[in-house]
């Protein structure tokens, strides 16, 4: 049995929008067990599974770190190519350092603002609810 899930003002497809995600996740090879305890866990706030499963991503990919290990698979020559590469790196730290610091803080600042959208949305969402109990008992 196959319940569908619609937005009561915009006629959303809940359903739809999740298989779209979960593909993506897929395709893009984030999947993980995680996301799926995350959804068997949420099932009453069936609303924010999608924006919980894409915090989730951010939290995941928001830091990035420029200097990644440097390595080589060709045995006469990887040493080499090693040293070249770390002296470019070098060279050019003092111009890509500063870009990757700020886009790391720029990311950082982003999850934290959807964090808080997320937060927001569900006191909303409950006083919307307690003021709907409310009206329905007077």
């Amino acid at each position: 049995m196959k319940i569908e899930i619609y937005n009561d003002r915009s006629g959303i497809n809940v359903n739809k929008i999740d298989k779209e995600i979960r593909d993506n996740i897929n395709k893009k090879s984030y999947k993980d067990d995680f996301l799926a305890e995350k959804r068997e866990n949420k099932e009453s706030d069936l609303n924010f599974i999608l924006l919980e499963e894409y915090s989730i991503l951010l939290e995941r990919t928001w830091y990035y770190q420029a200097n990644t290990p440097l390595a080589s698979k060709r045995r006469i020559t990887g040493s080499l190519i090693v040293f070249i590469k770390k002296c470019i790196r070098f060279l050019l730290g003092w111009y890509v350092n500063p870009i990757v610091q700020k886009q790391t803080e720029f990311n950082a600042n982003v999850v934290k603002g959807y964090n808080e959208l997320i937060i927001q949305l569900k006191n909303v969402e409950q006083q919307m609810k307690d003021s709907h109990i409310n009206r329905g008992h007077e």
